[in-house]
């Protein structure tokens, strides 16, 4: 029996006592130990796509399923006892984070459209498109 089987990372929107708290992850249990979808949860196959025959591609849906907050999967937010949602330690730390991968991104990009068009000007300098 595979325990990761029976479980998903699932991001949803995160409602507590009506109030919407955007989106976080969770850790949820979706089958039972003999592979069952738990009640209000439904998934399947979407059958094979083209080009992509190794990779296997589903769908799932969850009805009014309850997650716990000890379910709730990660490190900067907690829900209280009484149904509060709260910052846990530093904010700084994940918008420094934020910050890196934004710079980094913007760091990459042009050098891969460089790559790429030096590839393309080269590739069509030497190819030959009609006979003759």
């Amino acid at each position: 029996m595979s325990f990761i089987a029976n479980y998903a990372l699932l991001f949803a929107q995160t409602y507590i006592n009506g109030k919407n708290y955007g989106v976080l992850p969770f850790l949820v249990q979706i089958k039972d130990n003999d592979y069952n979808w738990l009640p209000g949860v439904e998934g399947g196959d979407i059958g094979p796509k083209i080009g992509s025959h190794s990779r296997e591609n589903g769908y799932m849906y969850l009805r009014s399923v309850r997650v716990p907050k000890e379910n709730l999967f990660t490190k900067y937010v907690e829900v209280t006892d009484s149904g509060e949602l709260r910052q846990v330690g530093d904010q700084r730390i994940g918008y420094g984070t934020m910050m890196f991968i934004r710079e980094m991104i913007s760091c990459m990009v042009p050098r891969m459209y460089a790559v790429a068009i030096t590839i393309g000007c080269r590739y069509s300098l030497f190819r030959k498109q009609f006979p003759g």
